[in-house]
C-alpha cells in the first residue's frame, strides 16, 4: 500500500473516530447529569394536593435547598412514570404498599427512605449543615 493510501486510510478512520465521539459523549454526559445539572442526590416524591408535601416544598424553597443539595423533584399524582418510580423506591427502602405516601425523600447516598414533612425536613436541617463533599 502506498503512502497515500495510508494517508487517505488513516484520515477515513480518525474522521470516523470523531465522528462516533461526537455522537456518543452526549448521551454519555446525560446518563451522569439530570437536565444538565449534576445527578440529583436526592428525589422528593410529592403529591400536587398534598398539603405535608407543600410544607417541604417551601422548606426547600426557602433554604435553596434544591440546589446546594441536589434535590430533584418527582410529582406522583399524575405522573405514572414517576408513580411507578416512586413504588420502586419505596420497595427498595422496605416500605410495604400499606406504608406507601408523600412526601418521601430519596437519599442517594444512604440508599435511604424518609417519610412525612417533618422528617424530611430535619434531615434536610441535617445535610444541609454537613460540609460538601
Amino acid at each position: 500500500m502506498n503512502t497515500t493510501k495510508k494517508l487517505a486510510t488513516a484520515a477515513i478512520l480518525l474522521a470516523s473516530a470523531s465522528a462516533f465521539l461526537m455522537m456518543e459523549l452526549p448521551k454519555i454526559k446525560t446518563a451522569e447529569t439530570n437536565n444538565g445539572n449534576p445527578a440529583a442526590q436526592m428525589i422528593l416524591y410529592y403529591g400536587n394536593s398534598c398539603p405535608h408535601c407543600k410544607t417541604v416544598e417551601n422548606y426547600i424553597a426557602e433554604n435553596g435547598l434544591a440546589e446546594k443539595l441536589r434535590i430533584e423533584q418527582k410529582e406522583v399524582s399524575s405522573d405514572r412514570t414517576n408513580q411507578d418510580e416512586f413504588i420502586r423506591t419505596a420497595k427498595s427502602c422496605g416500605l410495604g404498599s400499606d406504608n406507601l405516601g408523600v412526601p418521601m425523600l430519596w437519599d442517594a447516598k444512604t440508599q435511604k427512605c424518609h417519610s412525612g414533612d417533618q422528617t424530611i425536613i430535619d434531615f434536610l436541617r441535617q445535610a444541609d449543615t454537613k460540609p460538601p463533599l
